[in-house]
Order: C-alpha cells, then sequence, then structure tokens
C-alpha cells in the first residue's frame, strides 16, 4: 500500500510532532536529513519521511534494510530542554510510543532495552537518537524510527532472516502504513509531551510495563566489555540494571542486549 502523505498532512494538523512533513520517496538516510535541517534551524515537530533509504542505519552503527513500498522510515526533530545527560531519555520516551502504537495492531508487542520492539522474539522496530548540543544543553535530538510494517522476509539477507519480523508477517496480512505512521506519530505526540510536563518517571513507568526482558537472564556487550547477569529494571535516567551473579547491580547505559532465552518465548 502507497504513503498517502496528503491524508497524513490533514491528519496532523494542530500537532506538534509530524509538522512540518517532508517526504522523499528516497533518500539516503531520514536521519542524515533531519539532523541537517535540524543545523538549519527546523523547528520542532519537523518530520522526514521516505519511502526508501538506500543508507539507512541503527543503533551501533548497523544497516537497517530499507527497501521501497514495504515498510516506515522517518525522523524526528525535537528541541527538548534537557541537559545533554539526559538525552538518552529521549530513546525510551520514542520506545514507549512505537510499542503502543504497534500494540493496536501486535497487542503482545514488548520491549527490549533500550527501545527495540519485538513480537514473538523477532524483531520489527528499532529507534537511533542523535543529538547536537551547544555546551551543556540539547541543541536538538533527532529520533530516527524504522518499522518494518509489510516486509517480506525474502527481502531480508539470509542472517537477518531468523531474526527479524515485521507487522504483516505476525499477523498473516498487509496493513496500511499510513495508518502506522499516523499512529506512530500520533503516539509520539502524547509520549512527548507526558514527558514535557511531568518529566521522566512516568515514561520509565510505561516501558517497565512493556518491557519484554526483566527477570530474564542476557548479555550486554558494550564494545569494550560484556556483561552477564538478570535484568531487574531502568534507572531514573533511562540506564538498564542488571543484577550479576555477586548480587550486585550495575546500570548500563549503553550495548547491545542478547537473551540467553528470546523474548516473547516465555510465559
Amino acid at each position: 500500500m502507497q504513503l498517502d502523505v496528503a491524508r497524513l498532512r490533514q491528519a496532523l494538523e494542530g500537532q506538534r510532532i509530524g509538522v512540518p512533513l517532508v517526504y522523499r520517496e528516497s533518500t539516503g538516510s531520514t536521519n542524515d536529513d533531519a539532523m541537517e535541517l535540524g543545523r538549519r534551524g527546523a523547528e520542532e515537530g519537523t518530520t522526514v519521511l521516505a519511502d526508501q533509504q538506500s543508507r539507512g542505519r541503527g543503533r551501533l552503527g548497523r544497516r537497517w534494510e530499507s527497501p521501497p513500498g514495504r515498510n516506515l522510515y522517518l525522523s524526528v526533530v525535537l528541541r527538548p530542554p534537557v541537559p545533554t545527560a539526559d538525552a538518552p531519555q529521549l530513546g525510551i520516551v520514542a520506545g514507549v510510543a512505537v510499542v503502543e502504537a504497534i500494540r493496536r495492531w501486535l497487542p503482545e508487542a514488548v520491549l527490549k532495552w533500550p527501545n527495540d520492539v519485538l513480537v514473538a522474539g523477532r524483531k520489527i522496530a528499532g529507534i537511533l537518537v542523535e543529538m547536537a548540543a551547544k555546551e551543556e544543553a540539547v541543541d536538538f535530538v533527532v529520533v530516527g524510527i524504522g518499522i518494518n510494517v509489510n516486509l517480506h522476509l525474502d527481502d531480508l539477507p539470509a542472517e537477518l532472516q531468523q531474526t527479524a519480523g515485521s507487522i504483516a508477517q505476525a499477523l498473516g496480512r498487509e496493513v496500511d502504513r499510513t495508518e502506522v505512521a499516523l499512529a506512530v506519530l500520533e503516539q509520539l505526540e502524547q509520549e512527548y509531551e507526558r514527558y514535557l510536563q511531568h518529566g521522566f518517571a512516568p515514561i520509565r513507568t510505561r516501558w517497565l510495563d512493556r518491557a519484554g526482558i526483566l527477570d530474564r537472564r542476557l548479555v550486554v556487550d558494550s564494545g569494550r566489555a560484556k556483561q552477564e547477569g538478570i535484568a531487574v529494571g531502568l534507572s531514573e535516567t533511562g540506564a538498564l540494571q542488571l543484577q550479576r551473579d555477586d548480587g550486585t547491580v550495575v546500570e548500563i547505559l549503553s550495548g547491545d542486549v542478547t537473551l540467553h532465552e528470546p523474548v516473547g518465548t516465555r510465559d
């Protein structure tokens, strides 16, 4: 199903998020485009939406497969009045928004720290947050969101076919990408307003309600070292709380999570 950009623009009138909406049939990376717009002074809420990316990327520099006509690739410029130390919280905010939007179609969707969305152990959405700062304060943040909507597994490289999924693959039918885009942008508006008005605490609670990794054994690879233990919570700053075998609890700010037991496979 084609993206109905005119319908999106009409539905988003009056919102902070998604206005203005910049549509590109094909681009290198919506995050790169949004970062450039941010540097040029784009207003908060400016959103870049593309039908295809040639250089889509996820966290830790991984390539994000971005075939045309299948999925959603969008990036939003935010200008939160927060110090740079709090910028990672925006990834948690976005994760909550995306999982809540996807749960309109797939109520079983859960979050893997920090903000991947999984269904039955398969990743169907990812978020990449990039920041520009002025001294100790955030100038702007770009929240990049990639969602596999109508992706076919044979669209993916062989090494991803066992770990990735899509809304359509889980439902057994294709869905309207315009509806999914609208749901995500409306939900991001709600969660971001909640964050601005009430701080991180209610977002943290909502993340914990949708987390699929709590009380599970996992390994976190920071690129410099690996730590193993049981996921026990989320700190007040958005860090993963991991209980090691000696009973101590450490807070992890960044890293790649691998579970001993895939998310979504246990009651």
